[in-house]
This record gives C-alpha cells, sequence and structure tokens, in this order.
C-alpha cells in the first residue's frame, strides 16, 4: 500500500497552476460579462434621459405646437395682428324687442263677438281707417237699434215742437187782434190758414159770446124807458161777464201754449241728449272719432249687429290673433298696429355697483340677436340710441329699465326677439385689443396662441380687463402687432390637449 502523496489538489503549487492554466479564460469571460452589464445599463441610461427630455417637451404648454398641412388646412385658421385702439368699456344686459308704445296700437273686441271677416294679412300697410276686420255682436246690435227708435222718438217730438211753435205763434196774433176787438167772423177768416189747435174755438166762442152780450146791452139802451132798468143792469152784468170769461180764456189759451212748447222742448232736448250720449258710447265702442245718427239709421235691420274693426291710424299689420268665425271675448285683442320702422329694446340695467347709473338718453349702443330659439339663424346687428332710463332703482327686480330706440328700416327685427345689448360704461380709452374668439379658457387659464412660423404657433398667457361679443381687453399678454389665431383657435386648444395627453 502505498503512501499518499504530499502534493494537495488546493495546495498553492496547485493553484498556481490552475490560475496559469485558466487565467487567461477568466479574465476574457469577466471582461464579456462586463459588457454586457456595461451596455444594458448605458442603454437604460440613455433611453431613461431620452425619456425624461420627452415628457418634459410634450408637458411645456408654451411649446411651438406644429400642425401638419393636412390638419392645417381642415382647420382653416385666421390670423390677425394685436390691435392698439380707442374703445369703451360696456356692461352687456340681455333685453326684448318690443312696440314703439308711441307709435303702436292694440285694438281689441269691445265686447263679445265673433269674427265674420279679416280685411288685412300680416305685413300689410294700412292707412288710418282702414278696414281690419268685420265682427257680429249682439249688444252692438242692440245699441244700434237703440238709437234708432231714439232718432224716431226725436223726429216725432220735433213735428210735436213745430205744431206748439206755430200755434204760440199764430195764438199771438190771435190775441192781438180780439184786443184790437175784431168779431168773431174775422178772427175765423184770419185763422183759416193757421195751426191754433182747440184754442180756435174757445177764443172764438168768448169772442161771439161778448158780442152778443154787447148787442143786448146796446138794444136795452137805445129802447129808453121800454125796459125797465134792471134789465139793462142783468144785459150789462152778462156782457162784463162774458168780457172776464174771455180774458180767461185768452190767458189760458196763452199760458197753455207757452207750457205745451217748453214741455216739448225739454222733451226734445232730452232725447238729443240721450242719443248724443248713445251715439258717442257706440262710436268709442266701436272705436270711432265720430258717429252720427244718419251712419246708424242707413244700416239696413238684417246688419245691425254687424261692424267693421277700423284702423285707428296708419301702420303696419304686426299681429292677427284671431280668424273667421272665432268667438272674441270682451278686452281680447283682435289686432295689433305698429310702426315696424322704428322699434324699442327693454334692458334691465343690473349692475353690483348701484353708484353706476345707466347711460344718458342719445347715448349710442350696439347689439347683438341672442338666436336661443333657432341656433342656425343669422346673426342681426344694429346700433340705436338710448331713449329713457328710470332714475328710480328698482329693489325687487334690482334693475334699471332702460329702453333703446333703433331704426329697422328693413324690418328685420320683430318683437319678442331677445338681444344683447352693449351698454357703455365710462370714457374711452386706448387699450390693447383682440377678438373675443381668440381667448380661449381652459381649467381656469386664459390665453391666445400666437402664429411663431409657418404651420407653428405656441399659446400665449393673458389676462382679460373686460370683454363683450366682439373684442376682448387685454390687461397682460402680447404685445401690439403680435400675430394670433383670431378664428378656430379651439382647434389648437384640442391639439395641446390632446397631447399632453398621451
Amino acid at each position: 500500500m502505498s503512501a499518499p502523496s504530499s502534493t494537495s489538489r488546493f495546495s498553492p503549487q496547485a493553484m498556481k497552476s490552475l490560475v496559469s492554466e485558466w487565467g487567461p479564460w477568466l479574465l476574457v469571460i469577466a471582461g464579456v460579462i462586463g459588457v454586457m452589464f456595461g451596455w444594458q445599463w448605458l442603454e437604460h441610461r440613455l433611453f431613461a434621459e431620452h425619456e425624461e427630455e420627452t415628457t418634459a417637451v410634450e408637458s411645456d404648454p408654451y411649446r411651438v405646437l406644429p400642425i401638419s398641412e393636412t390638419k392645417w388646412e381642415q382647420a382653416a385658421f385666421v390670423c390677425s395682428p394685436v390691435e392698439r385702439r380707442t374703445v369703451r368699456p360696456s356692461f352687456k344686459a340681455l333685453g326684448e324687442v318690443t312696440y314703439d308704445r308711441n307709435r303702436q296700437v292694440t285694438l281689441v273686441a269691445p265686447e263679445d263677438l265673433i269674427v265674420e271677416q279679416l280685411h288685412v294679412q300680416i305685413g300689410d300697410r294700412v292707412e288710418a281707417g282702414a278696414p281690419l276686420a268685420t265682427v257680429n255682436g249682439p249688444a252692438i246690435g242692440q245699441a244700434r237699434a237703440g238709437i234708432v227708435r231714439l232718432v224716431s222718438d226725436c223726429r216725432l217730438i220735433d213735428q210735436r215742437r213745430q205744431r206748439a211753435r206755430s200755434i204760440q205763434v199764430s195764438l199771438e196774433s190771435l190775441l192781438a187782434a180780439v184786443a184790437q176787438g175784431a168779431t168773431a167772423s174775422q178772427l175765423t177768416e184770419q185763422l183759416q190758414s193757421q195751426t191754433i189747435g182747440d184754442h180756435r174755438k174757445m177764443i172764438i166762442e168768448a169772442v161771439s159770446a161778448v158780442q152778443l152780450a154787447e148787442s143786448l146791452v146796446t138794444q136795452a139802451q137805445s129802447a129808453g124807458g121800454a125796459l125797465a132798468d134792471r134789465v139793462i143792469m142783468e144785459r150789462t152784468a152778462a156782457r162784463d161777464v162774458a168780457m172776464a170769461d174771455l180774458a180767461t180764456v185768452c190767458e189760458n189759451s196763452k199760458f197753455s201754449a207757452e207750457q205745451e212748447l217748453a214741455m216739448v222742448e225739454a222733451e226734445y232736448r232730452q232725447h238729443q241728449q240721450e242719443l248724443a250720449v248713445a251715439l258717442s258710447g257706440l262710436a268709442r265702442r266701436l272705436g270711432l272719432d265720430s258717429l252720427t245718427a244718419d251712419d246708424v239709421v242707413a244700416i239696413t235691420d238684417d246688419r245691425l249687429a254687424s261692424w267693421e274693426i277700423v284702423a285707428e291710424h296708419g301702420g303696419t299689420v304686426a299681429a292677427l290673433p284671431v280668424s273667421p268665425g272665432a268667438r272674441v271675448r270682451s278686452g281680447e285683442p283682435i289686432a295689433q298696429l305698429a310702426d315696424l320702422g322704428r322699434l324699442w329694446i327693454k334692458v334691465w340695467w343690473r349692475v353690483n355697483d348701484r353708484t353706476i347709473t345707466p347711460p344718458a338718453p342719445g347715448t349710442e349702443v350696439s347689439f347683438v340677436s341672442v338666436n336661443a330659439d333657432s341656433p342656425d339663424a343669422p346673426v342681426l346687428r344694429g346700433i340705436g340710441k338710448v331713449a329713457f332710463a328710470e332714475t328710480a332703482f328698482d329693489h325687487q327686480t334690482k334693475a334699471w329699465p332702460v329702453v333703446i330706440e333703433f331704426e329697422d328700416a328693413d324690418q328685420v327685427w320683430r318683437a319678442g326677439m331677445l338681444v344683447r345689448v352693449s351698454l357703455p360704461l365710462g370714457e374711452a380709452s386706448e387699450q390693447t385689443v383682440v377678438p373675443t374668439a381668440a381667448v380661449m379658457n381652459q381649467a381656469g387659464e386664459t390665453f391666445v396662441f400666437e402664429q411663431t412660423g409657418q404651420r407653428e404657433y405656441r399659446r400665449r398667457d393673458v389676462v382679460v380687463e373686460w370683454s363683450d361679443d366682439e373684442i376682448a381687453v387685454l390687461q397682460e399678454g402680447p404685445a401690439a402687432g403680435t400675430t394670433i389665431v383670431t378664428e378656430n383657435a379651439f382647434y389648437l386648444a384640442s391639439e395641446l390637449l390632446l397631447e399632453g395627453e398621451e
């Protein structure tokens, strides 16, 4: 059995031999591993730096934003320079177009009625007195029938009045003849062609009685002693009684004639007054300035309850809320006439600072239509002037009513349209101005887009002092002359927002 070798595998000599044999290979392997790990580390480091740079660029809202030619053509941007010009601050208020109350009238039904026929259409121009509609109402028919009765009564009473006047004139002539001693035959001949009524018989009978008594007295006196004194006295007394009866008859006839004439005159005046009141009331109910009895009497019986609604003033038919055959209650509108060439805008002036008073009458204002019901309708713009403004503040509505008047020669505006009115505040001054459409609002930030090159744009923050529908006055932002996007800037805002989310 041999003895163990004195040299081990892990002895220094063995290790030295192993290193000398495998050392170069180990160095090669370590180098390869080092190169591999180093390359991965370097690649990761370079990618991380690139990612940081890319993220920093994409998150910068003020970077230059290039737009491709296709998107640029689709967006159809419009650019213009920032302006520096004189402007006046204004207050925006919502208003409603109305008719000038001094140039419009609404015709209402004077009673419950039925519309028989319409003679006009909306938009027709009519003159004062032109018929608008034919209507039928029983109350008007009764009023007309009452007027016809009054006219007939007045005619009958007038005949009695003329007869009473004729009797009085004839009676005065008769009494004068009696006073002059005319005989009964003379009086009868005198009164043949005159109207005197019952007074003729009474007076002639009294005159005949006086004549008879006078003749008997004369005979008794001429007979001398043939007749007793008693007979003469009796005949004389009878003559005196006959003369007294004649005087009484004359006085009674005169008084009776005067009373009859006075009574018939009073009755005639009363009926004339009633007729005038009836005609005035009917004219007012029919919307007429005046009405004569002949106008009513000329109407046939079958048309007493029908009449025409006429235009009180010249103008344009603005509204016809009725149709033929419609039943209209008393006080309801039948037609509305207005001067469409001049309209009003009623604005409620609401501001927090009550020391700021509405603009003075004559102040020029601008307004634009608000197409709430028809977004596709064309936007209308106009210029008007303040007509008047209430000086007292309405605490209930917290507003001042302000009325704007404007000319509408083309008649494109209609009553009831909503408008936004720019009421001037303060004095005009030079300011930096951009179109309101150029200003973007996003996440509480306000900015515009500056054109920096061909299809290249950059965001520029702004501070808006005040704005209206057309312009925005900048307190801070790009200087005058800087070219910015004034139309379709929202497209750039969307692009900026979308790139930031990617």
